[in-house]
């Protein structure tokens, strides 16, 4: 349960938006080129990354 709440914690420091229940006061809105999957891990050192997928947002880019 602690590796959980370390690898929230790590994963709403990344991303430079709101997203979910992770509210910023500087940016209070969702930004549609961050619709991607943020990956975090590590017991020791956690560690995030985002991944290198592509999200639905570019494939509906893509496909128009």
């Amino acid at each position: 349960m602690l590796a959980s709440a370390r690898w929230v914690g790590a994963a709403a420091l990344t991303r430079d938006e709101s997203r979910g229940l992770h509210m910023r006061e500087d940016r209070p809105l969702v930004d549609p080129a961050q619709a991607r999957r943020l990956l975090t891990g590590g017991l020791e050192q956690v560690w995030t990354r985002f991944d290198h997928a592509i999200s639905q947002t570019q494939l509906k880019e893509v496909a128009a």
